[in-house]
């Protein structure tokens, strides 16, 4: 099975979502884990722990999506980078 987490939503993103997975790492948690957002912010945080790479795969998905923007139109244009 495999869990797509958004990493940049929510206070203190993305430091928080990264101990959130940390926890759910540590608890036997199975599935793998598809880390969206930015690799730039991402990556550094992920390096703090040693998370086996097999687990989790990261999409880089520069772009914010904001609550002004239209649904419709951020699936148009703000595509992640594949």
């Amino acid at each position: 099975m495999k869990i797509g987490l958004d990493l940049m939503g929510g206070d203190f993103a993305p430091a928080e979502a990264i101990e959130g997975i940390q926890q759910y790492f540590s608890e036997e948690g199975k599935a793998h884990l598809v880390l969206l957002g930015d690799e730039e912010k991402i990556q550094p945080l992920l390096s703090n722990y040693s998370f086996d790479s097999k687990r989790f795969s990261v999409v880089h998905a520069p772009e914010i999506i904001g609550y002004h923007d239209s649904p419709t139109k951020a699936l148009k244009e703000k595509r992640p980078v594949m």
